[in-house]
Formats: C-alpha cells, sequence, structure tokens
C-alpha cells in the first residue's frame, strides 16, 4: 500500500464544510491519502429445497472489485473513508442481445459503479471520536451481521486501552417507516473490546417500532 501527500485547498474545503459540527474551518490542509484495491473470485453451488422451483441446484462463478481511497488530517486527526464497488456481480457467461439500446451486460442487475462506503471520523476528545456516513459492519464473527453497509452515525469512547463504549443509529430504510422488526431505524448502546484477553461485547438494540433484542 503507498502512501501519498495530498495539498488541495478543494479537498481541505470540503472536509471543513462537511465537518462544521465539529466547529472546524475549511481551510488549506496537509491529507495523507493511501489508495486500496480488493478482489475476489468464487465459485458457488448452491442446493434448492424448495419443491416448487424449476430446479434443484445452482452453480456458478462471481466476483468483487472495490476501490478505495481513505485520507487523513494529522494535525486535526480528522479522517475520510471511501470505497466504490466497480464489480460484484455473478458471472453471466457469453450473452448477447440484439435489441436496440440494450448494454452488452444488461443482465447484471445492479449499476456498473456504485458507493460502496463512505463516511469521516472527528476526534472530539483523547478517547472519543463521531463516525458519520455510510459505515462497514461486522459483528460477532458474522453470526448477525457480515460485511454489512450501514448509514449512521456513531460516537466511540475509549474506556480503556481494550474497551470501547459505543453509541449509535442506523438509519436502515426510508419505506415502510417503524413498521419493520428487523429492518427498521434503530438506535443501540453498548461496549466491545477484550477482558483479559477474551473478546467481549454486549449492546442493546432499541427499534423505533419498540423492538428489543
Amino acid at each position: 500500500m503507498s502512501t501519498i501527500t495530498l495539498k488541495t485547498t478543494q479537498l481541505a474545503a470540503a472536509v471543513g464544510t462537511a465537518l462544521t459540527v465539529a466547529s472546524l474551518t475549511a481551510q488549506a490542509a496537509t491529507f495523507e491519502a493511501d489508495v486500496n484495491a480488493q478482489y475476489r473470485a468464487s465459485a458457488f453451488g448452491v442446493q434448492n429445497k424448495d419443491v416448487g422451483a424449476q430446479t434443484d441446484k445452482e452453480t456458478g462463478l462471481s466476483h468483487l472489485l472495490r476501490l478505495g481511497a481513505d485520507f487523513k488530517n494529522e494535525e486535526t486527526g480528522i479522517q475520510l473513508f471511501t470505497s466504490v464497488n466497480v464489480a460484484g456481480e455473478r458471472w453471466q457467461g457469453d450473452r448477447y442481445n440484439k435489441v436496440p439500446h440494450q448494454h452488452y451486460d444488461n443482465t447484471v442487475r445492479s449499476s456498473d459503479l456504485t458507493l460502496d462506503y463512505a463516511y469521516v471520523t472527528v476526534p472530539v476528545s483523547e478517547r472519543g471520536k463521531i463516525n458519520v456516513g455510510r459505515q462497514k459492519s461486522s459483528f460477532n464473527n458474522c453470526f448477525l451481521v457480515c460485511d454489512g453497509r450501514r448509514d449512521r452515525v456513531s460516537y466511540h469512547h475509549a474506556l480503556t486501552d481494550t474497551l470501547t463504549g459505543i453509541i449509535n443509529y442506523d438509519r436502515k430504510q426510508d419505506k415502510d417507516a417503524f413498521n419493520r422488526i428487523d429492518n427498521g431505524d434503530l438506535v443501540y448502546v453498548g461496549f466491545l473490546g477484550k477482558v483479559n484477553n477474551l473478546d467481549v461485547g454486549f449492546i442493546n438494540f432499541n427499534y423505533f417500532n419498540n423492538y428489543e433484542g
């Protein structure tokens, strides 16, 4: 991974404007940038137990390509994390469609280029920081959430060197507001970290439809 230094008035001004909640002045600053990429190709086979399905099994290939760039201002500690999905679909094979105005990959379900995540981290004290934006989400070794993406605002506070307290708001769905048990807006509080080299965590979820878990 290479590290480069950027001195860009427009970039610093954009970040500063987005962080007015922290009373920062939009001005030229020096940012360190890390550029990264992720690629994964997978083969899969799924056995279908639905007796009404046309086929009882499905096999194929899929791949994922992500490009990211992370920025950090050493003076203020502000960080910007970004990533885009360049490709992330099942391989469709040698398909060809003569219908006018259709793209060669018209069978692909999503856009060619989509946002993966983008969020800003702002230190508010020596132990506390606020994260705002579309963020990565994994929990409990993928038992509940695995490599998910959430639109969220969160506050992390280091209780000790290995234990962090969290207050979090997730905006998960716009339609059918407050009527979904597992897909509505939620607020949770808790802590994650290590105690005597043991991974520990406790989080209480409070959904806006008065569901808790």
